[in-house]
C-alpha cells in the first residue's frame, strides 16, 4: 500500500530534517527585529538530560501550541496565529539559531564542556513571541561530559 502525504506534511518533514544541528544555522537569518506581542500569557522552561555526545532538551510551555506544520520556510512570512509556532535554540550567545525545535523534546549534539542554551518561542513566521514587552524565552546552562566521563 502506498501512503500519500500532503504538501504541508512533506514541508514539515523537510523543515524538521533541516533542524539538525549545524544545518539550521544556514537556513536562518539573524532576527529581523520584529516580534509578536502575545495577547495571552505564554511561558517556557527547560530541563536537560545527558545523551550521547550532547543533551536531550525538554521544554515545558503554557499558553502555547507546537505547530510545525504551519511554519513558513521563509523568515518573516507565514500566518501568525496567537500562541502557536516552534522554537529556536541559540548556543553560547550566538545570534543565529543552532536549530529549530518543533516539539517539547529535542536532541542537541554538543561538544564536551559547559554551554549556555537560550530557547525562544517563535511564531509561524520565525519571529519571536513577547509577553509584557519581553521575549518569551528561557536560558539554561548545561555540561556535556567527555566520552568516558
Amino acid at each position: 500500500m502506498i501512503k500519500q502525504f500532503s504538501a504541508r506534511a512533506v514541508l514539515a518533514a523537510l523543515l524538521v530534517t533541516a533542524a539538525l544541528p549545524g544545518v539550521a544555522a544556514a537556513a536562518h537569518d539573524p532576527m529581523m527585529g520584529v516580534s509578536h506581542p502575545s495577547t495571552k500569557k505564554i511561558t517556557v522552561s527547560a530541563t536537560t538530560r545527558p545523551a550521547p555526545s550532547g543533551v536531550l532538551l525538554h521544554l515545558r510551555t503554557t499558553g502555547y501550541r507546537w505547530a510545525p506544520q504551519h511554519m513558513s520556510p521563509i523568515h518573516g512570512k507565514g500566518q501568525v496565529v496567537q500562541g502557536e509556532g516552534h522554537g529556536h535554540v541559540y548556543l553560547d550567545g550566538a545570534t543565529t539559531p543552532l536549530t529549530m525545535v518543533v516539539g517539547p523534546w529535542t536532541y542537541l549534539k554538543l561538544t564536551p564542556g559547559r554551554h549556555t542554551l537560550r530557547v525562544t518561542l517563535n511564531a509561524n513566521d520565525h519571529n519571536p513571541w513577547t509577553w509584557n514587552g519581553k521575549p518569551v524565552q528561557t536560558t539554561i546552562t548545561v555540561r556535556v561530559a567527555k566520552a568516558g566521563d
